[in-house]
């Protein structure tokens, strides 16, 4: 299955913004999703679940504009 690997952040990251990106791309609730955010804080990957590679591709290229570290993976 595809996903959306996070494996870091920038400084500067938009931690709001990362919430809200994965929350709106994966499904997750609002809980999950800021936990998500919490552990690429705390230096974690992360992997996401996506339906198509092409959607894991817009998720990744999204959290990258914003400081996340992330990129697709089949």
């Amino acid at each position: 299955m595809p996903s959306t690997i996070i494996t870091g952040w920038v400084p500067g990251l938009k931690k709001v913004e990362h919430t809200k990106l994965v929350r709106h791309h994966s499904g997750m609730d609002l809980r999950d999703a800021k936990r998500v955010t919490d552990r690429v804080l705390d230096k974690e990957t992360v992997a996401i679940a996506m339906p198509t590679i092409e959607e894991a591709e817009l998720l990744a290229a999204k959290l990258r504009a914003i400081g996340a570290l992330a990129q697709a993976c089949k």
